[in-house]
């Protein structure tokens, strides 16, 4: 089920929050991994289209550190959730 409108951000800030406490976390589904990866992009995407210059985002180093990720699957196509 899609976020209301009126509380679509409360809502995604909590999920977001709980995420990022386990964003290292090993043992996932192939689903969740590949979820997590895109969620980190996703993450970078927008603080990247916000020109939040101080933090230099380069998308080179996004995802290497996304391939460092416990559960990395060597052979997976990482351009697939793009």
């Amino acid at each position: 089920m899609g976020n209301m409108s009126y509380c679509r951000f409360q809502n995604t800030l909590r999920d977001l929050q709980d995420c990022a406490r386990h964003a290292f976390d090993e043992g996932l589904s192939e689903s969740e991994h590949k979820a997590r990866k895109a969620l980190i992009k996703v993450c970078a995407e927008i603080t990247d289209e916000l020109g939040v210059d101080d933090l230099e985002i380069d998308q080179s180093q996004v995802k290497a550190a996304i391939d460092n990720l416990p559960n990395g699957d060597a052979d997976e196509d990482d351009d697939e959730d793009d």
